[in-house]
């Protein structure tokens, strides 16, 4: 598709869609915000010659939120807002997918221990963003250091990495 290695789609609906995901019920928001990764952009290596490998991240409330179990609705809406907002601005990709895969906030709980299927650690507003996330380092156990989305400097790969970095040159 014509898009960057990275893209964000927001919602036109602002605030009130991100509402929708962090109160209420944690459903979907009717028009959500999500991220685009396309890796082979940059690394050719991570699609078949002449292909694409797409990643959507489409942001939905955790089990805390929406409870465990049956996100199959919100898949489906989901899938549909991409598809729609992508074809809205001319990235037809619908009749072009070959494998698709799905994780819900129960399926990250399952599968990696996240706190009720949370993908972004601690909650992701903009008080528990980097530096305002819980120290990396144990206040009272000296040599006892914490590494992942729910510390500093935060959630993401890159971040995740980044404070990986830190507790090893610590």
């Amino acid at each position: 598709p014509d898009l960057g290695h990275h893209s964000v789609f927001l919602s036109p609906d602002g605030r009130a869609g991100w509402d929708v995901v962090f109160g209420g019920d944690g459903g979907l928001p009717g028009r959500p915000s999500f991220y685009v990764c396309c890796p082979a952009k940059t690394d050719p290596s991570a699609a078949p010659p002449g292909d694409e490998s797409v990643m959507v991240l489409v942001p939905c409330g955790c089990e805390a939120r929406h409870g465990t179990g049956d996100y199959s609705d919100v898949v489906r809406r989901a899938r549909a807002a991409v598809l729609d907002r992508m074809q809205q601005v001319g990235i037809s990709i619908g009749d072009r997918i070959v494998t698709e895969a799905v994780y819900t906030p129960t399926d990250l709980r399952e599968r990696y221990g996240t706190f009720r299927g949370a993908a972004f650690g601690l909650s992701h507003t903009l008080g528990q963003l980097v530096a305002f996330r819980p120290a990396n380092r144990h206040p009272t156990l000296p040599n006892l250091y914490f590494v992942g989305a729910s510390t500093t400097p935060g959630n993401g790969v890159p971040l995740v990495l980044t404070g990986a970095a830190m507790a090893a040159r610590r």
